[in-house]
Order: structure tokens, then sequence, then C-alpha cells
């Protein structure tokens, strides 16, 4: 349970939409353009559903991002290390990324520069704490010989992963960033890709004309944590099993239980006592050896947990309602394990319970 509760956080906490999507390398000649031929075609095709053209998010997927120093003239000498991410006016929209304050970045290329010559960009929470901007819209900062104007502040989220704590980050127009080369991210309806590549193929070839440099692959949630679903897989494959060694012993115990005190069961019931009452007799103590087992476990299970959640720089809650779920699905499959024999145990006959053996 906590395990899924972890995936879960990670799935809704990264700061972005981590569907399907697909990354594609683009032509020189659009590198940063969203206004050009070949991205009218990408629009026009009815199977892509979204397209921007950005750096695939996370980051560990590609080695796409840059590092910079950035500062302000206040504090020039000490300075900020963030991380410059690719991306147009549709960066936000197709990551699912919440701008907190200001506004988005602006679709035509000329726009993204000011008058002054100074690169418009986004910038997330945590380089806005780490340059001490108190209004950070329309704030001014610098890395090597650009200056930037922040024109919105996104809510921050992970380049990386949740494994690593949130760094700063500057999205910026990708054909103002050293280095940087065409990339787009779409995503495809399901059940097209491959009509789809086919025709990304074409089009790179029609404009690029080198189809040995065409690249094309496709990401998930799953491919950043797949050392997290592969230990999810075998977590739960051993859960199961568990699970149905704990419920064969648990019927062996009932049996015997049930055979051992068949006579006690037939005194009982000649004495007035009901069906119900031998039940809650007979259940009473399975549910007392799953109650010390789960006093037990509920240590060891919670260090073992925390260790896990530790390899996370954002974890979620170990709340108690987790261990005591556990403890009553535990009571409820121990009861649906040893009910049926103790059914039998407890509606047989007292005479035929009296001549047993």
């Amino acid at each position: 349970m906590l395990y899924i509760k972890q995936v879960w956080f990670i799935h809704t906490e990264s700061g972005y939409d981590l569907g399907d999507c697909v990354y594609v390398s683009a032509p020189e000649s659009v590198s940063g353009k969203f206004e050009s031929p070949y991205m009218d075609e990408i629009k026009s095709d009815p199977f892509i559903q979204d397209y921007a053209l950005a750096t695939p998010l996370p980051v560990s997927y590609k080695a796409n991002s840059i590092s910079g120093k950035v500062w302000t003239k206040e504090n020039k000498e000490s300075g900020v290390k963030a991380s410059f991410l690719f991306g147009d006016a549709r960066f936000t929209d197709f990551y699912g990324m919440e701008i907190l304050q200001g506004s988005n970045l602006d679709m035509g290329v000329s726009s993204q520069i000011n008058k002054t010559h100074q690169i418009r960009a986004l910038v997330n929470e945590e380089l806005v704490r780490r340059l001490g901007l108190s209004e950070p819209v329309g704030a001014l900062f610098y890395n090597g010989g650009e200056v930037y104007e922040i024109v919105g502040v996104v809510k921050d989220f992970h380049i990386s992963s949740v494994y690593e704590s949130v760094i700063p980050v500057v999205i910026s127009p990708e054909y103002r960033i050293p280095g940087g080369s065409g990339r787009i991210v779409l995503k495809i309806e399901e059940g097209h890709r491959t009509a789809v590549t086919e025709r990304l193929r074409d089009l790179y070839l029609k404009y690029r004309g080198y189809p040995s440099l065409f690249e094309i692959e496709f990401y998930q949630f799953s491919d950043v944590y797949k050392a997290d679903v592969r230990f999810g897989r075998i977590l739960a494959l051993f859960t199961a099993l568990g699970l149905f060694i704990v419920c064969l012993g648990l019927f062996g115990v009932s049996y015997f239980t049930a055979e051992t005190r068949t006579k006690e069961i037939g005194v009982r019931k000649a004495n007035g006592a009901t069906t119900f009452e031998i039940l809650r007799l007979l259940n009473s103590s399975t549910l007392k050896q799953v109650a010390v087992a789960f006093v037990i476990a509920v240590p060891i299970a919670y260090y073992a947990m925390g260790r896990w959640l530790e390899n996370f720089a954002y974890k979620t809650e170990m709340s108690w309602w987790i261990f005591a779920g556990a403890g009553l699905l535990a009571g409820l499959v121990a009861l649906a394990t040893v009910s049926w024999q103790s059914w039998r145990a407890a509606s047989r006959e007292p005479v035929e319970a009296l001549c047993y053996e």
C-alpha cells in the first residue's frame, strides 16, 4: 500500500504531466521557430494530439539540458547555478505546468527579444528564491553575455526525477541557448505511432535532407522509474506468494483445530451454544495470532519502507492508516480462509459430533 502511495505521489508531484510522449529531432532550419512550413505540417497531422519545441522531460531520459551560472546585479559575485531548458510558448501547456506569476512566452520568434535585446524567459520558484527576487516579473538576470528578462514564474517541477531536489530552472527559446539543437516533443494518438513515425521521417528528409540524422524515440513515466516499477512487480509477486502460503497454513491450522475440538463443540452445542458463538470461539484464536503477527511486523515494515523512501528527495508520508489498513486486510483474509472450516465444525449436529471417533 505504501509503495502504491509513493508511486502515485511521484506521478502527481513531479510538477508536470508524465504521459507518454515522443521525442523527435527537428531540422536545423526550424530550430526554435514555432512558425515555419515544417511546423505547419506537424500541426496539420490529425494523429498528433499535442506538440511543442521543447526539451523532453525528464531530462535524465536524454542529456539535453545546459547548466550555467546566473546572477543579478545584486549578487553578481555569488550567483546561482541553473539548468536551461529549451522551450517555446507551448512548453508549459504541453507539460501541464502552472504559471504562478506573469505571463507565458510569446509565439513569435522575434517577440522573444525585447527592444533592449533582453531575452524573455520563464523561471521556476526555486530560481526566484535563490536569487532573492521579491518581485520577479520584469526582473533581469544575466548568463555569460546574455541578459534575460523574467516574464513569468512557473510552479516548481523536477526536471530529472524525484530522487533529486528541485533545482533552479530557466525556460528560454531554444535558438538563444548555446549548443541548442532542434527538439520537438509530441503526443500521438494511440494506435497511429507507426504511420506518424513514417510521416515525420519523410518530413525530416524533405526539410533536412539527411535521413541518417533523424532521431525519434518514445518515452513514458515508467522509463524514468524502471527500477521502482521492477521493484513494485517483484514486491507484488512475493506479496501474492506470501499470502497464498499464509492462507494454506491458516487453512491447515483451522482444519486441525476443528477436528481436534469436535467433541468440545458437540458438548457446547448440546448445552445450548449457538452456531455464531461456536464460530466466534474458533475464529477468535486465529484473530489473536494475526494480531500478534501484526504487532511484530509493523516495526519491521516501518523500518524497511523508511529506508526505501530515503532514496527520494520528496516522499509521501507513512500514515498510520496504511498500517491499520494492512492489518485489517490481513484479518479479513485470515477470517475468509478459516471461516469455511469453522462453519463446518459449528454447524455439525451435536449427536454426530459426540459420536466422532
